[in-house]
């Protein structure tokens, strides 16, 4: 996978990684010639942000500080530290590589009192400040951060036939368009639109407008309208839509029928009517805040720095809807913004950023698993998981939660978090699964299915990075054994 470097192109190293008059330096420092102050600071890979705020020596309060994002193996792993920047994503939040996480603080009484510049550094597994590598070598090969925000409209019936020919043919890169509405609305347009995105190579999603309806009848409809379940789903929620709980209950129906939900049209105004529920696992958040005008898209967008990207619901939006109003197509239209290439936004449209994720998933596979593993779970006793390790017993207390906490829960997260390429959790899956027909382990051969059922769950690229991680791990402690 694709790794970027921190900051854009004309960046230089102004100290590197190692020793130096004041210690040893854990990391490299980028700047500019002539200044680094409020420079966009970019994710070199995909991840999940751990660590975010005011830190020492990074400076301080938060959003100033330090910004830490952990890796999973199916990028590379590993973790990277961004310090003395002002964050603009939050503990919790993906992101994907290349984007724009934060900028580097101008200001010497917040940013651990230095001039401005970056500090970088990397850890090769988990976070682990006494492991911590030289950067360079890590990007070696890196691509430059993304120098466009890339533009998109938004159709419906409501616009009758948009030329998408024309679309592409004015610069946009990607088109949403409404697949159904509710329980009963079909949108007569979407077959020609599918067909014609896909034929000119327009990155596309489908929507669906929810209501307050049975959420298994609008995820019926709307799978069935959709007519290709290859195409990434979005879901427009807003008036008419209910609560937040309709909103996941609609998200779970249709990724139920084997379509991925990829983007959510949430604005902050919908939000703020609905309680401010937690966004923090939505995924592509939209969000819409119009800017005065008809005009050109480019020349409407109001900028990557504008306060209409700020975050809310414990994230910042992916893509921002800034007009209705846009000329497109001899058509006014809404249009969209994305900070990023346009394969960056096809690795937001995929599962996880793997396009490979699919591969093996079978719901009937997983529905399996899950029937299983409640027959399993009301057959042990408390504090017993059925995907403890082999040879290990029930563990009752708080600290042994990780692995052996009750049997349902613990299996429902070690599914979870294998699935997200987690290698820790897919060498247990293997591990228990091995005990299938072997003598030694009469007693684990329910757990031992339900281990191979639940493997079947995960991707083939996510299982083969933890199968190179595990020979990894086994070479290295093979290596101190022999030199100990």
């Amino acid at each position: 996978m694709a790794r970027y470097w921190p900051l854009g192109s004309g960046r230089i190293v102004t100290s590197p990684f190692g020793p130096r008059e004041d210690g040893f330096h854990a990391g490299t420092d980028f700047g500019f010639p002539g200044g680094s102050a409020n420079k966009p600071v970019y994710a070199c890979a995909s991840g999940t942000v751990i660590y975010a705020g005011a830190a020492q020596g990074y400076g301080g309060p938060d959003p100033a500080g330090w910004l830490v994002i952990d890796h999973p193996a199916g990028v590379g792993g590993g973790c990277t530290e961004d310090g003395h920047i002002i964050r603009e994503v939050a503990r919790g939040d993906r992101v994907t590589a290349g984007q724009r996480v934060a900028r580097i603080n101008p200001d010497s009484a917040t940013n651990g009192g230095v001039a401005p510049h970056l500090h970088l550094s990397v850890m090769p597994r988990e976070y682990n400040p006494d492991a911590k590598m030289d950067p360079i070598p890590w990007l070696a090969g890196a691509l430059e951060p993304p120098a466009r925000t890339i533009f998109g409209p938004d159709i419906s019936n409501h616009n009758g036939v948009v030329d998408l020919d024309r679309v592409k043919a004015e610069g946009f890169d990607f088109v949403w368009a409404k697949v159904s509405e509710g329980t009963t609305f079909r949108d007569t347009y979407w077959p020609r639109t599918r067909d014609w995105a896909r034929e000119i190579g327009l990155i596309l999603a489908g929507y669906h407008y929810l209501r307050e309806s049975d959420p298994n009848r609008q995820a019926d409809l709307f799978v069935d309208q959709l007519g290709d379940k290859s195409v990434p789903a979005m879901l427009d929620f807003e008036e008419g839509g209910g609560g937040i709980d309709n909103f996941w209950a609609v998200l779970h129906a249709i990724e139920a029928r084997g379509v991925h939900v990829a983007l959510s049209y949430i604005p902050r105004w919908y939000w703020e009517r609905i309680g401010r529920p937690d966004l923090s696992q939505v995924p592509g958040l939209i969000q819409s805040s119009y800017v005065e005008g008809t005009g050109y898209a480019s020349v409407l967008y109001p900028g990557n720095d504008s306060i209409r990207w700020a975050a809310y619901g414990g994230r910042q939006p992916d893509i921002l809807q800034f007009t209705d109003r846009a000329l497109i197509a001899a058509k006014t239209l809404d249009a969209n913004a994305f900070r990023g290439s346009p394969d960056q936004l096809r690795t937001l449209l995929t599962v996880g950023g793997d396009e490979d994720e699919m591969a093996g998933w079978n719901p009937e596979l997983v529905n399996r698993a899950m029937e299983l593993l409640e027959n399993i779970a009301g057959i042990y006793r408390v504090s017993t998981s059925p995907l403890r390790h082999l040879g290990e017993g029930p563990v009752n207390t708080c600290a042994g939660f990780a692995w052996t906490a009750d049997g349902l829960t613990h299996a429902q997260f070690v599914k979870q978090m294998a699935e997200e390429g987690h290698t820790p959790s897919i060498a247990l899956l293997m591990e228990v699964a091995s005990a299938l027909d072997n003598p030694d382990y009469p007693d684990r051969q329910d757990d031992a299915k339900l281990a191979q059922l639940l493997l079947a769950g995960v991707s083939k690229t996510k299982k083969a990075a933890a199968t190179t991680d595990i020979a990894a791990w086994l070479e290295a402690e093979a290596a101190q054994q022999e030199g100990s």
